[in-house]
């Protein structure tokens, strides 16, 4: 699964995006429940973004990795390296027998796999952007925009939330919202979209 890969911008300086996802195929009902009782682990440590958190905001805790079972795959963003380390050890402890991919600092998961004994299966690297690069917009307006690897946020609503902001008519906090609300998937970081936002205005 590869559509985390591309996110730009990831500077081990300030490296504070972390992405979980796992899925199953078919309708195994064991596969089905161990999908379920992983997502209960990893919303146990409080994500910043997760799949279904705009959808459902109603659901209590117990209630939404049935989310989950139901649609077979589940994502989950994260800001700290040392919660992610904590759910790979849990995960791993429960022997759930679900795949899992882990999205951030190569360098990073490398180490933190390693430490924890897990044999990474593959290995993906993005090789950026290749064409008519000057077509694009500005590359911090792209940090923000390749958060969402389905391409469903604008590069034109980045630039419009930077002009509420700097009118005062929108807060950092207010605009990442909005940035993140197209991202179904919950792997828009809008933590560090307030960072990204913050340089450019």
């Amino acid at each position: 699964m590869t559509h985390t890969l591309h996110r730009e911008g990831i500077r081990e300086s300030d490296s504070n995006d972390y992405i979980i996802l796992a899925m199953v195929e078919g309708n195994n009902e064991e596969k089905l429940n161990n999908l379920a009782e992983l997502f209960r682990i990893v919303l146990k440590h409080r994500p910043i973004n997760y799949t279904g958190k705009g959808l459902f905001p109603d659901l209590t805790d117990e209630q939404l990795p049935l989310i989950y079972k139901r649609i077979k795959i589940g994502m989950a963003a994260f800001e700290s390296r040392e919660t992610l380390l904590q759910i790979l050890q849990e995960i791993k402890d429960h022997e759930l027998g679900v795949s899992v991919v882990v999205s951030g600092l190569f360098q990073h998961i490398g180490q933190d796999c390693q430490k924890l004994g897990l044999p990474m299966h593959t290995v993906n690297f993005s090789l950026g952007v290749w064409g008519k690069r000057e077509s694009l917009p500005n590359p911090k307006v792209t940090e923000v925009t390749t958060m969402c690897g389905h391409g469903l946020i604008s590069f034109n609503l980045v630039q419009s939330l930077l002009k509420d902001i700097r009118r005062g008519q929108k807060s950092l906090e207010e605009a990442a919202e909005i940035l993140g609300k197209p991202c179904v998937c919950g792997v828009f970081n809008p933590i560090r979209a307030v960072q990204l936002l913050e340089k450019m205005i």
